[in-house]
């Protein structure tokens, strides 16, 4: 009887998975209670078997496709017959359920699917609906997320979620939400995580020339954490017009922008913060930045 729940295993949120599923399951079932009966019950119930399953496939349109056969005279060869296509069947099953069901079960909800799921009310639906939308870097998904990043009434973690996927997808049309998100003074966007994850998600789009200042002033911000989401972000799409600044804040009270200051800083590999490095690794009153500067003095010299 275990073997009724495999259909709700498979289904998952997809309603159109739920005949296939139930087709193998079912099968399933009756080989099961084949193997456990003796020699005549077993002769039996493949009859059985082989009826309902023909009966099936015509159901699905394909004229007894899976198990081509009319009931002979004598049921006896019939049910000889039937012993000896149980085996052949397993196998027909055992495939369907490792090739046919992940493609009917496990496919990708369509856009329109997850517009649906995000249009409920409840705020964890919302956030479950976003979070399908991971890896997905087409045109209207781009649209979508812009949409949702944009919608100043929405709640922060919804948009928190909605400008990750944006840097991910590093459609360049996202930059321009992306910098009023980061810019504004507006009470919708005015949260540091906002401004956090917007610093961040502006870090992979280093052709935008705008970027850079932007950054430079989020490295002044008075929000802890938007500072350091800047830094990081300098690192990647800095020049070397950036290193100057980057070499100011090597002296900043803050141990994690000193320490992401030099992250950023060997990522540029610009060799002349070499002596502002050599100086941090010898008397900053931090270990951890010490041995950043250290190890960033090292790769330095190999590249």
């Amino acid at each position: 009887m275990g073997l009724y729940f495999i259909p709700f295993i498979f289904s998952g949120n997809n309603s159109s998975c739920y005949p296939h599923c139930l087709f193998l399951a079912t099968g399933a079932m009756f080989l099961l209670e084949i193997n456990g009966r003796q020699e005549s019950d077993r002769s039996r119930l493949c009859v059985i078997i082989n009826r309902n399953l023909v009966a099936i496939s015509r159901g699905f349109g394909s004229s007894g496709i899976l198990l081509n056969c009319t009931d002979p005279d004598n049921e006896i060869s019939y049910m000889n017959y039937c012993q000896k296509t149980t085996i052949n069947l397993k196998y027909f099953l055992a495939g369907i359920i490792i090739f046919v069901v992940p493609y009917f079960c496990f496919a990708e909800p369509s856009l329109e699917e997850i517009k649906k799921d995000y249009e409920q009310k409840d705020l964890e639906g919302r956030l479950v609906a976003i979070q399908k939308l991971e890896g997905r870097i087409d045109e209207e998904t781009v649209d979508f997320l812009m949409a949702v990043a944009g919608n100043g009434w929405e709640n922060w973690q919804v948009k928190v979620m909605s400008i990750q996927l944006l840097g991910k997808a590093k459609n360049p049309k996202a930059v321009d939400l992306l910098l009023e998100i980061f810019t504004s003074r507006s009470l919708h966007y005015r949260c540091p995580a906002i401004k956090t994850y917007a610093a961040i998600a502006l870090g992979n789009f280093r052709e935008d020339a705008r970027i850079q200042d932007i950054l430079i002033r989020g490295a002044q911000s008075d929000e802890p954490q938007v500072r350091e989401a800047s830094v990081q972000s300098l690192g990647k799409v800095g020049d070397e017009g950036t290193v100057p600044h980057l070499i100011l804040l090597l002296n900043d009270h803050s141990i994690a922008i000193r320490l992401n200051a030099v992250y950023a800083l060997e990522r540029l590999a610009d060799h002349r913060v070499v002596p502002f490095l050599k100086i941090l690794s010898e008397k900053d009153n931090d270990e951890i930045v010490k041995n950043a500067a250290k190890n960033a003095l090292i790769n330095l010299q190999n590249k």
